[in-house]
């Protein structure tokens, strides 16, 4: 050492060690947990939805093979869909037992888009008589009226609004 000297007694610059991106702070840990409940939720709402929808896509699959069939028959099966996704969608309201002018009337009052504006009178012959002619108008109209519930109808009514059965 030189006494005459300062800067002899100086030494290099240490530098500190790099910092680590591991282990986490606290608040990093936080967040990931709460984004992993966020996430857990999410999963969990989008797979209920998906299966709240289960009946309105077997229900138009089912459309799907009711177009094959002709007539009367056609007609049947159809008015037979729409009863049994009525009573998915809507459990806890007597459907069941509805007359077909009443369920017309029911999937009517349940959709927002106006569906089977013109029925006609002898709906219950054509659904009821044996071998009962029924106008390809009317049938190919009531498909697409089908259609349009089934997408269409909400999910759930108002037992308050709900139409009386």
């Amino acid at each position: 050492m030189n006494p005459t000297d300062p800067l002899a007694n100086l030494r290099d610059i240490h530098l500190p060690e790099a910092i680590s991106w591991w282990p986490l702070a606290p608040g990093w840990w936080i967040l990931i947990a709460l984004l992993s409940i966020a996430s857990i939720f999410a999963c969990m709402a989008l797979f209920k939805h998906h299966q709240t929808r289960l009946y309105r896509r077997q229900a138009m699959q089912h459309l799907q093979e009711i177009k094959h069939l002709q007539g009367q028959e056609q007609l049947i099966e159809l008015f037979k869909l729409l009863k049994r996704t009525a009573i998915s969608a809507y459990p806890e309201q007597t459907i069941a037992n509805l007359k077909p002018r009443a369920l017309v009337g029911y999937l009517q009052d349940t959709c927002k888009k106006p569906i089977f504006v013109h029925i006609p009178d002898d709906l219950e012959t054509m659904l009821y008589a044996e071998q009962a002619a029924v106008p390809e108008d009317f049938l190919s109209s009531a498909m697409v009226w089908a259609k349009v519930w089934i997408e269409q109808h909400p999910q759930r009514i108002s037992t308050e609004n709900s139409p009386p059965c």
